[in-house]
């Protein structure tokens, strides 16, 4: 027993919608990856849910959670670091819900459709401006 079931839910597999119900409810959400995610999905849905992020430094993360702003990132593989991470937030509400609301905000104006698409289309621009330098070199076919 960790002694920590007053904060703590362990529910193993449970269907999406009380996935969601619960995830809602949180005050934190813990995303301890050691894989570079080229995104990050779970850390955004959680901000756009307003809820504090405690995530890794891996990948595409410190691209969603600002530290000390929107979440805290922590050295991945380092439980040191993620409960020191933790506890200030489980026992803090106020304080994750503050870094809850800067992530929505941000997650927000982000993550936006309209963000996105302005965003693949400048990628594609640029694309487009580069093709002929990169035919000319042979780095394309």
């Amino acid at each position: 027993d960790l002694e920590v079931s007053h904060v703590v839910d362990f529910t193993g597999s449970i269907p999406r919608a009380e996935a969601e119900r619960r995830l809602g409810s949180a005050w934190v959400q813990v995303v301890p990856s050691i894989c570079n995610e080229s995104f990050g999905l779970v850390a955004a849905e959680a901000q756009m849910r307003g809820t504090a992020v405690v995530a890794t430094q891996r990948g595409g993360l410190p691209e969603i959670v600002v530290d000390g702003e929107t979440g805290t990132l922590v050295e991945p593989q380092s439980p040191e670091q993620l409960a020191q991470a933790i506890l200030p937030l489980a026992t803090n509400r106020a304080r994750a819900e503050q870094l809850g609301q800067a992530g929505r905000l941000r997650a927000r104006k982000l993550f936006r459709l309209e963000s996105c698409v302005t965003q693949f289309l400048k990628l594609y621009a640029e694309v487009i401006q580069q093709y002929p330098k990169l035919t000319a070199q042979g780095t394309v076919p």
